[in-house]
C-alpha cells in the first residue's frame, strides 16, 4: 500500500516530461502487484512450509497461479520506472 501512496506522491512532484505520466503508473502497478501477490496463498510445493512434498506441485491452484503471476508483474513495473 505504501508503494501506492508513493506513486501517488510521484504524481504530484513530476510535473512534465515522459516520467512525469509513465513513473507513477508503474509505481503504481508494483505496489497493486505486491498486494494482489500477498493476498493470494502460493501452492505447498519444494519442502515449503515444512511438511510439504519435495519438488513441484502436480495440480496448480488458482491462488497458486494468481500468487505466481503477481511478482514478475511488480518487479518488471519497478524496473521499468
Amino acid at each position: 500500500m505504501l508503494s501506492i501512496l508513493f506513486s501517488i506522491g510521484v504524481a504530484r512532484v513530476l510535473k512534465d516530461g515522459p516520467g512525469s505520466r509513465w513513473a507513477p503508473r508503474f509505481f503504481t502497478l508494483f505496489g497493486a502487484g505486491l498486494v494482489i501477490g500477498g493476498m493470494f496463498s502460493a501452492d505447498p510445493a519444494m519442502g515449503f512450509p515444512a511438511g510439504a512434498p519435495e519438488g513441484y506441485p502436480e495440480h496448480i491452484t488458482t491462488h497458486g497461479m494468481i500468487h505466481a503471476f503477481a511478482p514478475p508483474l511488480s518487479f518488471l513495473s519497478l524496473i521499468a520506472a
